[in-house]
């Protein structure tokens, strides 16, 4: 349990673990698991939408290339949150005939897709409201039906997630509904950067004892938490923190399709010149796409947040193109349409390729070397620190400061009984320690200088 993760994931990877498997290389086959199950609602999906066998041939081979790349990109939360909602989508796009039964089922995906990833509850409860307020305006539901689907969605989720936040409270005294990363992350993000304890100073402590590092879980590093309303300052911030991502936004629709922005725009205008014709399920997609980003443009924004428009796109691209042209040549538009997807994960191949070897790499070396417990480096990237600490079977005590001096250091390490030094080569080198006698070069790794700290003595 942790105040920032989702955990269904890492709930997934006990038995594996249990049994004695390398959580690492479970992790890659539960993703592996999970792309399958993308791939097959994203097909049924497809088909509730795709009448030509060839068109559905094409957008399923497409996905299934796509899959691979975004399996191992990212191994916790994303994906499986996709997942879910396309499940939800699917549900919304293939039920003739909503009932209460499936507004239940509904919201059942919805609390596992909590968590799988704590916004999948946020945006489905203002999807599945649109969904209701559209069915009224269709004049589908009265007014009192609609209102009944809603509470009876929110109460069903309530059971689901309630357990999870009064777990969270018991934990660290502070009430969530939705967990906690949403404050974290706004918090960091309007103050481009943490706030700590007042007891740290220098380095930052693993959560707990044997823990690699605190990022485990940052909640309990973290000292008075900001939101956009603590002060006039931290608002402006937050403003300017929207329009920055507006920006990025058209940069992440861009990685899934380069014609996304394109293909929603040209999908918005052909749902308002069919507005007196009732089409919920064009409604339904087109409703998604553009409401799935709207509450990470409040905090953060990445790419992988938003890979559900993936099959949205493609299916309201492939209904454009059907509706738009009529000709034998329309597999030709409907192939090079399905090329697009491919730019960016064929590009993110080449940077994925061996990406972090060197660090297993040195974690391998370091426990060769019998150099494991407690770590600090000098790295601008305690990122990297971080899984070469995991790996290592070692805790590393973060730096997050740049203006500190070796005295400093020192006094930090011997607080904390920190015994290695792992000191980066960098340009702007801080703290420079291999002139200091506290100090015994114990071996030097590619970029790294490791160093035994004698103060503990």
């Amino acid at each position: 349990m942790n105040g920032l993760w989702s955990p269904l994931n890492g709930w997934f990877l006990i038995p594996f673990i249990q049994k004695g498997m390398n959580a690492w290389q479970a992790a890659q086959w539960v993703n592996a698991f999970i792309g399958m199950g993308v791939v097959l609602i994203s097909y049924l999906l497809f088909k509730q939408w795709i009448i030509s066998r060839k068109q559905l041939a094409i957008a399923t081979i497409t996905l299934s290339f796509i899959l691979p790349v975004l399996c191992f990109y990212q191994m916790f939360g994303d994906l499986l949150s996709v997942f879910f909602l396309a499940s939800y989508l699917y549900l919304l796009v293939r039920i003739k005939q909503w009932k209460f039964l499936h507004t239940c089922l509904v919201a059942l995906i919805a609390g596992f897709a909590f968590y799988a990833k704590a916004y999948a509850v946020v945006w489905f409860g203002l999807h599945f409201f649109l969904f209701c307020i559209y069915l009224y305006a269709q004049k589908v539901w009265s007014m009192r039906q609609a209102l009944v689907h809603i509470f009876l969605a929110a109460i069903v989720v309530l059971a689901l997630i309630m357990p999870w936040s009064i777990l969270l409270y018991q934990k660290y005294q502070h009430f969530s509904l939705t967990g906690h990363a949403g404050t974290l992350n706004m918090s960091w993000f309007i103050n481009s950067g943490k706030t700590f304890r007042e007891d740290i100073q220098l380095l930052i402590p693993p959560v707990c004892e044997g823990s690699p590092s605190f990022w485990e879980d940052p909640y309990l590093s973290q000292g008075d938490l900001s939101t956009p309303f603590s002060s006039g300052l931290h608002f402006l911030k937050w403003i300017r923190r929207i329009v920055y991502n507006i920006i990025l936004l058209f940069g992440c629709l861009s990685e899934i399709h380069v014609l996304s922005w394109m293909t929603l725009i040209l999908s918005i205008h052909l749902l308002y010149k069919r507005r007196k014709k009732f089409d919920p399920k064009l409604w339904v997609m087109v409703s998604a796409a553009l409401s799935i980003p709207l509450g990470y443009l409040l905090v953060a924004l990445e790419t992988r947040y938003i890979w559900l428009e993936i099959p949205i796109v493609m299916i309201l691209g492939l209904y454009l193109i059907n509706h738009s042209i009529h000709s034998r040549f329309k597999i030709v538009f409907v192939g090079l349409f399905f090329i697009g997807f491919l730019i960016y994960p064929l590009r993110s191949l080449d940077f994925m390729k061996d990406k972090n070897k060197s660090l297993f790499e040195t974690a391998a070396r370091l426990r060769d070397l019998g150099i494991q417990g407690k770590l600090t480096s000098n790295a601008t990237d305690a990122g990297s620190m971080w899984v070469i600490a995991y790996l290592s079977q070692s805790s590393f005590y973060t730096i997050e400061q740049s203006d500190y001096t070796l005295t400093t250091l020192k006094t930090e390490m011997t607080r904390y009984k920190v015994k290695y030094f792992l000191q980066v080569n960098e340009n702007n080198l801080i703290a420079n320690c291999s002139s200091d006698t506290s100090f015994q070069l114990k071996t030097r790794l590619p970029e790294i200088d490791v160093f035994e700290y004698k103060g503990l003595d």
